[in-house]
């Protein structure tokens, strides 16, 4: 089997003695001769062979460069997502803090729904409160959907109409 450079630019090139009445002799290549791990003795090593060597290695050397610098800009992007799970953590915390505000001021409303008056009051702010809840839950649902990520199951439960 012959290299695909065989036989202008082969750098394993070997010569070949007549074996009359086969061949007439002349060169072959000699890329099968090395075997994984084989290495040609300097002595026997020719200058297109040392050409060909330098050239492997610049080319493993630029594609080290390659990997090395697309190493680093995943380590950048992965720094932005880092930063911007933080940030929507925090904003999911808030949204889950506020239902639970909610909540301790419905049950004080089912409490206070048989006292008359008060209730009514008490119904006016947790109105205004669960709508303040759910436009901070359908933006974060909006922020989550530009980004691709599902959203909390605190922001999912805030969407829900109440009764």
């Amino acid at each position: 089997m012959t290299c695909a450079r065989f036989p202008d630019a082969c750098p394993n090139l070997r010569t070949v003695a007549p074996d009359l009445p086969h061949h007439e002799g002349g060169l072959r290549c000699g890329c099968d001769d090395l075997g994984p791990g084989a290495r040609i003795p300097l002595d026997e090593m020719t200058s297109d062979q040392l050409d060909a060597l330098y050239e492997r290695v610049d080319t493993y050397r630029a594609a080290w460069h390659s990997a090395r610098g697309r190493a680093a800009h995943q380590r950048c992007i992965n720094a932005d997502l880092r930063t911007e799970l933080v940030a929507k953590t925090a904003r999911t915390e808030q949204a889950e803090a506020a239902i639970e505000r909610a909540r301790g001021l419905a049950s004080q409303w089912a409490v206070l729904r048989a006292y008359g008056g008060a209730a009514t009051e008490l119904r006016a702010a947790l109105a205004s409160l669960a709508a303040g809840v759910q436009r901070a839950a359908r933006a974060e649902q909006d922020d989550f959907a530009l980004t691709g990520e599902q959203p909390g199951p605190a922001a999912t439960e805030a969407t829900k109409e109440t009764p």
